[in-house]
């Protein structure tokens, strides 16, 4: 068969939209049973007996993955923003302007069942090696174990910064 016979062969059918149907349907079930043959020869496919005799030993020829560690949640069952060790000053959060680079921006923080410090410091960030960033340190209340809500109040050039952060006492 020549190669214009079998261009040829693919060409559109003119004719009734019964013609272009059956036309159809053959180059369909041709590309599904394709589809099988490669299926059917994949060693995922099917397995044959004396294959299901050999997949328990491979299986524990294999390396056991460690399971991930479950998620800390706090008590509604929520993933908490930040989790923190209970009487200890932690980094929660970094406020940064990318249109002024020299200057922290001014930020208010409160928490509920603790203390907050904010402190100025430079670090990479917005593309720059050094910029001035405005850092945010919690420390929960002496006994304190659960979610505490951090509100964290601040304006920078395009807008204000109105976040609350749920922090998970540990």
């Amino acid at each position: 068969m020549s190669v214009l016979s079998r261009f040829a062969a693919f060409a559109p059918v003119a004719g009734p939209p019964a013609a272009r149907f059956v036309r159809g349907r053959g180059v369909a079930a041709g590309i599904m049973a394709i589809a099988l043959a490669a299926a059917a020869a994949s060693p995922a496919w099917a397995a044959g007996p004396q294959q299901e005799a050999a997949r328990p030993q491979q299986e524990a020829a294999r390396p056991q993955k460690k399971a991930a560690a479950a998620p800390d949640l706090n008590a509604d069952g929520s993933v908490p923003d930040k989790v923190v060790k209970a009487g200890a000053e932690t980094l929660v959060a970094t406020v940064h302007d990318c249109d002024l680079p020299d200057q922290a921006p001014f930020v208010s923080v409160r928490a509920e069942h603790g203390s907050v410090s904010v402190k100025q410091a430079t670090g990479p960030s917005c593309g720059r090696s050094s910029m001035s960033l405005a850092e945010i340190f919690y420390t929960s209340e002496r006994g304190f174990k659960g979610t505490d809500n951090l509100h964290i109040l601040g304006f920078v050039a395009n807008g204000d910064v109105d976040v609350t952060l749920a922090i998970l006492v540990k």
